[in-house]
């Protein structure tokens, strides 16, 4: 028992990690067609552009932030060092769900502007 109640509060512990990777990808995936959207305008400002550019810009940060905490944590909570492998596949995975998120919303973005 253990064991699991471990395991249970090491992941309790990387949750607001993930939230975070979470919300940073949203953010990026909201941010940069944001930008192509208003782009589309033919009177489009600066200001205009601006805070979508900012929010992808900050989401991508923040995506990355909580990615780097995310591996350290895992790290000391299995307290064994993980191969170069498992920390290339953990950041392919995380990578290739922001790309994918970020695909679809664009894509969804472009099939209601048209």
């Amino acid at each position: 028992m253990g064991k699991i109640e471990k395991q249970i509060k090491s992941e309790i512990k990387q949750l607001p990690f993930l939230l975070g990777k979470l919300i940073g990808g949203v953010m990026a995936v909201i941010g940069f067609p944001g930008v192509i959207i208003v782009t589309r305008k033919p009177n489009a400002t600066f200001s205009d552009i601006l805070p979508y550019s900012l929010l992808g810009i900050i989401g991508i940060c923040i995506f990355l932030i909580s990615s780097k905490l995310f591996a350290k944590r895992l790290n000391e909570s299995t307290h064994s060092t993980p191969t170069s492998k498992e920390k290339r596949q953990t950041s392919i995975i995380s990578w290739m769900l922001l790309l994918i998120f970020i695909a679809i919303f664009i894509l969804i973005t472009f099939i209601i502007t048209i």
